[in-house]
């Protein structure tokens, strides 16, 4: 089982990471039928993975019941992940290392949210440019267009509060992100 993180801006609005500066990170347009039916017409999603391992989220999220992993047994888990896809000693050193030099301290896994900053970052980012933004987080037991699951209204938060914002951020919940100043006119 693995999380994954979407992202949701309004529809009229195409989502890229390469606008925000950030290199580590990709956006794969959401399959599944439950975010795309709770957040609705009006809005689109996107899954948010590293590039270092783009099948899940796990690298940017971690349960707040989780007790927080070292960074030795982080890289442990990922090579374990790794190898039972039968990747290669070769790719999978590279895919750490690769992940690992584009990573800052402020960019990992720290937070007490269970998300990391660098996704936080680029959520207010995209909610200040694109008229808010919405993300959720859920954890796949298989294919994610199929599976039903049942999203909760979260909390509303301020751009500009996103990074200081220190609640766990709980699966199935779908938060919003209000732009931080209004459009000039």
């Amino acid at each position: 089982m693995c999380y994954f993180i979407a992202v949701a801006v309004k529809r009229e609005y195409q989502l890229s990471v390469s606008e925000f500066s950030v290199t580590t990170l990709r956006l794969t347009p959401s399959d599944s039928r439950t975010i795309n039916h709770h957040i609705g017409p009006k809005w689109r999603a996107w899954f948010l993975t590293e590039n270092a391992h783009p099948d899940c989220s796990c690298g940017l999220y971690v349960s707040p019941e989780t007790e927080p992993l070292s960074p030795e047994e982080d890289l442990g888990r990922r090579r374990h992940k790794y190898l039972k896809k039968g990747w290669s000693s070769a790719k999978i050193e590279r895919a750490l290392r690769d992940s690992g030099a584009n990573h800052t301290n402020d960019d990992e896994v720290t937070d007490p949210s269970g998300m990391s900053r660098l996704v936080k970052r680029l959520i207010a980012a995209a909610a200040d440019k694109y008229d808010d933004a919405r993300f959720v987080v859920h954890e796949y037991a298989r294919d994610t267009a199929s599976e039903k699951f049942t999203i909760r209204d979260g909390p509303v938060v301020a751009a500009k509060e996103l990074l200081d914002f220190a609640n766990p951020i709980l699966p199935d919940t779908m938060y919003t992100v209000r732009r931080t100043r209004a459009r000039a006119v």
